[in-house]
């Protein structure tokens, strides 16, 4: 579980820097994880680290609806 931390932290770290390529490459590290069942916890995580690199290039709009659909996810 370290390891979903440390890169939730250094992808919503480095999207608020501005720095959306250091962002993307740090939330790439989950890219494995894309392939599990959408409703699994490690394939939400992926999801919410792209979607901090959508705050990064400034398109806010696709990212709250995205931060709205992990809020229903893991509350349901």
């Amino acid at each position: 579980f370290e390891l979903f931390g440390a890169v939730a932290t250094l992808t919503g770290v480095a999207s608020l820097s501005m720095d959306v390529d250091r962002a993307a490459r740090v939330a790439g590290v989950l890219q494995p994880f894309s392939a599990l069942p959408r409703g699994t916890a490690p394939h939400a995580i992926h999801r919410f680290c792209r979607n901090l690199e959508q705050v990064g290039r400034e398109n806010q709009a696709a990212a709250s609806q995205t931060f709205g659909e992990l809020i229903e996810q893991f509350s349901g």
